[in-house]
Formats: C-alpha cells, structure tokens, sequence
C-alpha cells in the first residue's frame, strides 16, 4: 500500500476517535474526572492530527 495513503488512513482514523473523546467530553453523565481525561485525549490527538496534516500537505504524493 502506497505510504501516503496509509498516512491519509491512519489521520482519518484518528480525527474520528479524537471526535468521539471530544463528544463524550462533554456528557454530564460522565465524572468530571473522565471528562477531563476524554478531553485531553481528543486534545492530544487533535494535535497528532494537526501535525499528520501538515506532513501529508508539504509531501502530498510520497
């Protein structure tokens, strides 16, 4: 499988996990602790993704 397309894979997978930390981020059934730990982890991931992005844009086709 070609590299940037793993790539574009691996940010798409992550951008839909980091969406859902978000989202039960912000349920008032969760303790304030896991929300706190959900939102750091969709924090760190935007971050992750944030910085795949930025790969895959300065070397689009390798």
């Amino acid at each position: 499988m070609n590299y940037s397309f793993t790539l574009l894979l691996i940010t798409g997978l992550l951008i839909v996990v980091a969406s859902f930390c978000l989202v039960f981020s912000c349920d008032s059934k969760k303790t304030p602790k896991q929300r706190k730990v959900l939102l750091a982890i969709a924090s760190i991931l935007f971050l992750i993704i944030a910085l795949l992005v930025m790969k895959i844009w300065h070397s689009p086709l390798g």
